[in-house]
């Protein structure tokens, strides 16, 4: 089971961003909010994991290059 699927979440967003340049879409402003309080949420979850990701495989590397010498 993936707990963390960022393909999909990145699909989502795709999905939701689709939705904002819809012509009706700011017509409806209860909706509009709730799209984009959705789309700001699902875009904080990717940079966070992109983050993360980053700083995990900066980790590998230093610990590559100490146990291993430069590379």
């Amino acid at each position: 089971m993936i707990h963390f699927d960022i393909t999909n979440l990145k699909k989502q967003i795709s999905n939701l961003e689709q939705k904002t340049v819809e012509q009706d879409f700011w017509l409806d402003s209860k909706n509009s909010s709730e799209v984009l309080k959705d789309l700001n949420n699902l875009k904080s979850k990717v940079e966070g994991y992109s983050k993360i990701e980053t700083e995990l495989k900066r980790c590998i590397r230093n610990e590559r290059i100490t146990k291993h010498g430069t590379r």
